[in-house]
């Protein structure tokens, strides 16, 4: 909205459906008012830092295309095997 920018970050849970299979449950979020910068200045665990930085970079690449404009941008970020 106008010239606002929030970033955040954020985890997916599970949850149990009626059958007993683990399904997708929803998401805890992080947001600040701001951009990366603004992000990274919270007190964040190294994992989350590094997925945050990880995010970061995706972005940078992402942006050099002439024109592009992107209202709204979500990555997953998935770390270890």
């Amino acid at each position: 909205m106008a010239d606002l920018i929030a970033t955040y970050y954020g985890s997916q849970r599970l949850t149990t459906d009626s059958t007993g299979k683990e399904i997708y449950g929803g998401s805890d979020l992080v947001v600040v008012r701001g951009d990366f910068d603004v992000l990274v200045q919270l007190s964040l665990p190294d994992h989350i830092r590094t997925t945050v930085e990880q995010a970061r970079v995706y972005d940078a690449a992402s942006s050099i295309f002439p024109g592009m404009l992107a209202s709204r941008r979500n990555y997953d970020v998935a770390q270890g095997i």
